[in-house]
């Protein structure tokens, strides 16, 4: 049984479709996820107490805390929650702070398998086995094999996902 649900998750004739109804299904979890599930707090508080030090002036990191401790995060980090911070009503509205974040995911979702499309296409990757193709499966449910990519067939072993190239 699991190998055939290997070869319909990672047969090229069928990828796509996979890839169309995961990423449909996505769109709905994550919509139900948003507008129906009690928001749980978990580090929004504090990194908008972090960026708010640094938007009233302070680029000195011992000086940009919050109620989890002191701030550790890069300055990309820093630009980006201030950014969120300034749309988000001061991180007041954290309905719409997780509607951004549904939309980086559901970006996410469509950029990871175009880069593996792109690495495919220029000689990158040539074969891979069912270790490789769980992995990629896993790592970006819109995982898309190209009809040239060749698939070594071995015996599954584990679910260790290891990355492992054939050239």
């Amino acid at each position: 049984m699991l190998t055939i649900l290997i070869d319909l998750f990672c047969a090229p004739s069928f990828s796509r479709l996979f890839a169309v109804l995961i990423f449909l299904a996505e769109l709905v979890l994550n919509y139900g996820l948003v507008r129906y599930r009690k928001y749980t707090e978990i580090d929004w508080k504090a990194y908008m107490q972090e960026v708010e030090g640094y938007l009233n002036g302070s680029t000195n990191y011992m000086e940009l805390k919050g109620d989890t401790g002191p701030l550790v995060y890069p300055g990309g980090f820093v630009y980006l929650y201030s950014f969120l911070y300034k749309i988000t009503d001061n991180g007041a509205d954290i309905f719409r702070a997780q509607q951004i974040f549904a939309g980086f995911y559901m970006l996410q979702l469509l950029i990871s398998p175009a880069c593996l499309l792109s690495a495919c296409r220029k000689g990158a990757i040539t074969t891979v086995d069912d270790d490789f193709c769980i992995y990629l499966w896993l790592q970006s449910p819109l995982y898309l094999q190209p009809a040239d990519v060749q698939r070594r067939s071995c015996k599954y072993s584990s679910l260790d996902c290891g990355l492992l190239l054939y050239e």
